[in-house]
């Protein structure tokens, strides 16, 4: 098969791209902004940027048998292209994303009501939120006359590059950790419920649906079916940290997750509407669409190989950490970053951050008591000073 990925280097598209290129009968492109080298004779990059008109149309003139797409679409741009992409492929998958979905009692399937489907008109046109933009994508997509469209729905995946901490980035949460810094993280989630999913294994479910008759005109949620609450997947982080580098991950729990999403608002939605709602999920569609019951790996496992090729592996570039993210944690815990640290497109946003002179920030720093987060005895015992150095968390 011709097979097209756009923005196939990520925590799915990376090992999925592996995975294609073991049968020798694909052929595999990959289109990325940046450029890439692969030593698989089957597998191509095509560097460029797939929101040009120009380039998008040399491109998709091309046919391929499937197109896998991780892009996020503007609506209004992707209702222009899909009839190009269908009149140029044999099957079009496309990633939506779980967290689309309102919380619900039990197992989220592909039938429960999504966030978009419980909105006001004026809600519905907050076209800048992440879920909203992929309901609409949805729905386009869904009420296309072609029926060999594959919509799949994963929820958070993790690897090497990309592992956020419940909302925290991992260029974040890791430089902190490796830097002897505090992380800050909302109380209100840990007693949510989780499905963390690994992106190998994410990627061997969207194999699946490539080429899969069975597949086509479906929504499919491809999450673990293995899920823990926020409190054991974090303490889970801390053990395997502490087990690779000997060294404990200083964490501190807010009471208040508005905190974090006054400073950095686009942190709302994933906090308010996603972790902080039971997220397990039925892999009974998934296991239909296989023909068998697909198996999901161990979280810990899982999660120990990642971190330890993000923590030795020198081709693992985490890039520099959100301003914003550092001068608010910074901020929280009475600790500092150099600026030397912060590229200089960024210092001035940590600048911002950092200093607590708006009078919204006076009235809820000044008041904000937290709590420290459980660290295991035999963590606590490795480390005599860690309760002198938790305390600087306290500082807030």
């Amino acid at each position: 098969m011709k097979i097209l990925i756009i923005g196939g280097t990520g925590a799915m598209g990376s090992p999925l791209a592996k995975y294609l290129s073991e049968d020798k009968n694909n052929s595999v492109y990959i289109v990325s902004r940046h450029d890439h080298f692969s030593w698989e004779s089957n597998v191509f990059y095509v560097t460029g940027d797939i929101n040009s008109e120009a380039f998008f149309h040399e491109l998709i003139r091309k046919k391929f048998d499937v197109i896998i797409d991780f892009m996020i679409w503007a609506p209004a741009l992707l209702k222009k292209r899909l009839k190009h992409i269908f009149d140029n492929c044999g099957q079009y998958i496309a990633m939506g994303t779980s967290s689309e979905y309102a919380g619900v009692d039990g197992l989220i399937t592909e039938e429960t009501p999504r966030l978009y489907d419980t909105y006001s008109p004026e809600e519905r046109r907050q076209g800048g939120r992440y879920h909203i933009k992929k309901s609409k994508d949805d729905d386009l997509i869904t009420a296309s006359e072609h029926g060999s469209w594959t919509i799949i729905r994963p929820w958070v995946t993790y690897n090497a590059r990309k592992n956020p901490l419940v909302t925290v980035p991992l260029s974040v949460w890791m430089w902190r950790y490796l830097h002897d810094r505090t992380i800050f993280l909302p109380r209100q989630v840990m007693d949510k419920k989780c499905s963390l999913t690994y992106g190998e294994d994410a990627a061997r479910a969207i194999k699946a649906m490539v080429g899969n008759p069975k597949a086509y005109g479906q929504i499919v949620n491809i999450a673990s079916n293995k899920w823990m609450t926020w409190a054991e997947a974090v303490e889970t982080y801390q053990d395997v940290l502490f087990e690779l580098r000997g060294k404990v991950m200083k964490l501190y729990l807010l009471p208040d997750a508005s905190v974090i999403w006054r400073d950095i608002p686009s942190q709302y939605d994933p906090i308010a509407h996603d972790r902080c709602v039971d997220r397990c999920f039925s892999t009974e569609k998934l296991n239909e669409l296989c023909g068998e019951e697909f198996v999901f790996g161990d979280l810990r496992e899982c999660l120990k190989m990642s971190l330890e090729k993000t923590l030795n592996d020198p081709t693992v570039k985490l890039g520099a950490p959100s301003a914003a993210y550092q001068g608010l944690m910074d901020r929280l815990a009475g600790e500092h970053t150099p600026l030397s640290m912060i590229p200089k497109a960024s210092r001035k946003s940590y600048k911002i951050a950092l200093s607590p002179t708006k009078s919204w920030v006076k009235r809820v720093y000044r008041s904000i008591k937290g709590e420290d987060l459980h660290i295991p005895e035999a963590q606590s015992a490795a480390n005599p000073s860690l309760d002198n150095k938790g305390e600087q968390g306290d500082n807030t």
